[in-house]
């Protein structure tokens, strides 16, 4: 999953071990700008980027591939701490999965590509 917790991004994947690793980012998010936000894991870590720069990282296993809980992105779960806003209050633009891990370098050229000048 993937929300705002008190104006931070954080992520949370389950790992096949059945253990849970999240990431949060210690910089709130700005009010009224666009930002990208973007998280990989590939079976080594769990990284979370904004703007194209890495600003968390755990140690994370495999990602658990069947699993009852559902994939979150912008909501929390049922299970959020008491007072947690239950939804992302913003917009969320463009979202994408991928089907293999990128790299920093790739996370870093699509930040650069959505700044570049619309023709």
């Amino acid at each position: 999953g993937l929300w705002r917790d008190k104006g931070y991004s954080r992520v949370k994947i389950r790992q096949e071990s059945g253990g849970e690793v999240f990431v949060r980012e210690r910089e709130p998010l700005p009010i009224g700008e666009w930002q990208q936000i973007a998280f990989v894991a590939d079976g080594v870590s769990l990284r979370l980027y904004r703007n194209g720069r890495e600003v968390a990282v755990e140690p994370c296993g495999p990602v658990a591939l069947s699993t009852q809980a559902p994939l979150l992105i912008g909501a929390h779960p049922i299970s959020s701490p008491p007072g947690a806003q239950p939804f992302w209050h913003g917009r969320i633009d463009e979202f994408v999965l991928f089907d293999g891990a990128l790299t920093s370098e790739q996370i870093m050229a699509l930040y650069e590509v959505a700044q570049s000048p619309k023709q």
